[in-house]
């Protein structure tokens, strides 16, 4: 009941309609949540004390399933590698260079067989899972918030020790070659399909809904989709270069970004360090049993 009184008040609530009229939406908005108690002053000071930027701080973890049997016997026993770096926020004029950068690696399950978003020209399609056999999921993520983000690449293999020696060396590779070997015609297919998903998710409404409250919550506005077009095709293949290098290496000239009136650079919040989280079975000599210390050594990364 607290936690309800405390952040369930008006002032952190966004209501979203389409279809429909604004005065149609306000009547129907007051009718069901014009009852709802305004936050007190002291309500509001909890609020402000409680909620903190976040701060990236990079690390390792470690988990070990040996032993632990699986839920469905069908299922394949798999390992799951996750890296990542801190990424640009929501209102990061970068945010279209890294959406492009995301969208150009890709990636997808061994199962990917073509079609809009299944990346089979993407980057980690072509160089990962047409590759390696025992690679079951290869993917790219990107996560923005308000006031960080997280980008790196995610694998999924066949748990078995041999198999996990080559694990790293794929990533680290995938990752040198993100900051050094894009070429020109990769970053306009990437923008095309970006612009493909963009469009055809916006012919659902409840995407559209999520869309539109996600930019109120972040900006309090929203970008038309026709803006987002436009500011996506101006993503050229220097900025997937430089953003590539920003991510992984926190390197970057403010001065080389887009300008748009709604969006402010903010530099990173923490000091480089990679994220590294694995899952699996592994016997007490595996390989990735010293995943840390292998990827901080070869980001360079030393801890103060």
């Amino acid at each position: 009941k607290d936690f309800r009184k405390t952040w369930f008040t008006p002032n952190r609530m966004v209501v979203v309609g389409t279809g429909m009229s604004h005065d149609y939406l306000l009547e129907h908005v007051q009718k069901h949540f014009g009852d709802i108690t305004k936050a007190t002053p002291e309500i509001l000071k909890k609020q402000k004390d409680e909620t903190k930027p976040a701060k990236y701080t990079g690390g390792a973890l470690i988990i070990n399933t040996k032993g632990q049997t699986l839920s469905n016997p069908d299922d394949m026993m798999l390992t799951h590698i996750y890296l990542a770096f801190e990424s640009v926020n929501a209102n990061d004029p970068d945010i279209y260079a890294v959406a492009v950068l995301n969208t150009l690696m890709g990636g997808g399950s061994s199962f990917s067989a073509g079609g809009p978003g299944k990346g089979i020209y993407s980057r980690l399609y072509t160089h990962v899972l047409n590759q390696h056999q025992f690679v079951e999921k290869c993917q790219m993520f990107n996560y923005s918030y308000n006031d960080t983000g997280l980008f790196g690449i995610s694998l999924s293999v066949i748990s078995h020790p041999q198999v996990h020696e080559y694990v790293l060396p794929i990533i680290f590779n995938q990752i040198q070659d993100m900051v050094s070997q894009i070429k020109p015609e990769e970053v306009n297919r990437a923008k095309n399909q970006l612009t493909s998903q963009l469009l055809m998710n916006l012919e659902n409404r409840s995407v559209e809904l999520e869309d539109i409250g996600r930019q109120i919550l972040s900006n309090g506005k929203r970008v038309s989709a026709s803006e987002m077009y436009k500011r996506i095709q101006e993503v050229s293949y220097a900025d997937i270069v430089r953003v590539a290098h920003r991510i992984v290496f926190g390197e970057t000239d403010p001065n080389e970004m887009k300008s748009y009136p709604d969006m402010k650079y903010v530099p990173r919040t923490g000091d480089g360090r990679p994220t590294i989280v694995i899952k699996g079975p592994f016997e007490n000599n595996d390989p990735l049993l010293k995943a840390e210390q292998t990827v901080n050594e070869f980001f360079k990364y030393k801890q103060n």
